[in-house]
């Protein structure tokens, strides 16, 4: 995860995943980039919106 910004009330990171999947008689790996946007709610910390995308799927 990477900080683009933070305020007092808001962060918002960039984050790659990945997945890994049985697909037929093998397993698919698949890599998600996206960035996601959290509020601060009183004492805690709410995810306000995520963006993603699929970046990358492979055999393993």
């Amino acid at each position: 995860m990477d900080l683009v910004s933070q305020t007092e009330d808001t962060i918002v990171i960039k984050y790659t995943s990945h997945t890994v999947v049985a697909e037929g008689s093998g397993t698919v790996r698949r890599e998600f980039a996206g960035e996601a946007t959290m509020r601060k709610d009183g004492p805690v910390w709410l995810i306000d919106k995520i963006q993603e995308h699929q970046v990358r799927v492979a055999d393993e």
